[in-house]
């Protein structure tokens, strides 16, 4: 505010600030000063941000449910370990016993868990922690979260996700009459996903060199074919914010989708899992 009162530009003052805000929500807060509408261009990357909260929550509460499930059954399958297979220890005494190979090693097991219960309590908190700090460091998100692209499940939601986001932030720059060789560059920031961002990389170059935009996307590999041709419609039409709009919905859309049936696999598979562990400790005493 002091910034602002004292002469700076909007855009200048958010960047010298601590908010932590994404490069292209200052990137469209200049476009807006430069172009004489600032408050649309602030009403598009509220609307943004706004959306990424959105789904965020919508992330977070889908998995509260299977996070309790999960919890649930590793207290149950500890609980068995310790108050159930110690009390038939002394079968492993009896000379008369026959006790098969994995009867023994899961009654040895609970033995030496029930023993260094502390130690094992002490050992967990101690991963939850190194886990907890690791997460929090940019560079192993980064890390993880390119991993986790190229899983099976997983990876086909987060490239849509990804194309969502990239696409409507684009969508929103050149909208905001920002030239599209700067807005590919700004708009990489909304990407999270490093190996996307080093694709990008290269395609400020080939647009001074003449190529189309969809001749540059057409290259990339995670690019979906299906999507270009309403980048060629809004090229040959002039209306390239809007159908990067609309490309955007449509990929977040579809990223909803993957990501309901990715949990709602998780729940069946957690149980599956669950139940398998449960029964071969009941089996086995």
């Amino acid at each position: 505010d002091r910034a602002v009162r004292s002469g700076e530009r909007l855009s200048a003052a958010l960047a010298a600030s601590l908010l932590g805000l994404p490069p292209y929500v200052l990137a469209m807060t200049e476009a807006g000063e430069a172009s004489g509408e600032l408050a649309a261009a602030l009403r598009d990357a509220a609307l943004q941000r706004d959306h990424e909260r959105r789904i965020g929550e919508e992330l977070r509460n889908a998995l509260v449910y299977p996070a309790v499930l999960v919890s649930a059954g590793v207290l149950a399958v500890l609980v068995i370990f310790v108050g159930v297979v110690p009390r038939f220890a002394s079968l492993l005494k009896s000379s008369r016993a026959d006790v098969p190979a994995l009867s023994r090693w899961i009654i040895e097991s609970g033995l030496f868990v029930k023993q260094h219960l502390l130690a094992f309590g002490l050992g967990s908190a101690a991963l939850i922690l190194l886990a907890a700090a690791l997460l929090s460091n940019p560079r192993v998100r980064a890390s993880l979260l390119d991993a986790l692209s190229r899983a099976p499940v997983l990876g086909p939601w987060l490239l849509r996700l990804e194309i969502g986001r990239w696409t409507t932030v684009l969508g929103q720059l050149l909208g905001n009459r920002v030239p599209i060789i700067s807005a590919i560059g700004l708009s990489s920031g909304a990407l999270r996903l490093k190996r996307l961002r080093e694709d990008l990389a290269g395609a400020p170059r080939e647009l001074e060199r003449g190529r189309t935009l969809s001749d540059v996307l057409g290259g990339l590999a995670w690019f979906p074919a299906a999507r270009l041709n309403l980048v060629k419609v809004g090229e040959r039409s002039g209306e390239l914010p809007r159908m990067l709009a609309t490309l955007g919905a449509m990929e977040t859309e579809a990223a909803r989708t993957l990501q309901k049936r990715a949990l709602s696999l998780i729940e069946p598979a957690a149980i599956l899992i669950i139940g398998a562990v449960i029964g071969v400790i009941m089996v086995a005493v």
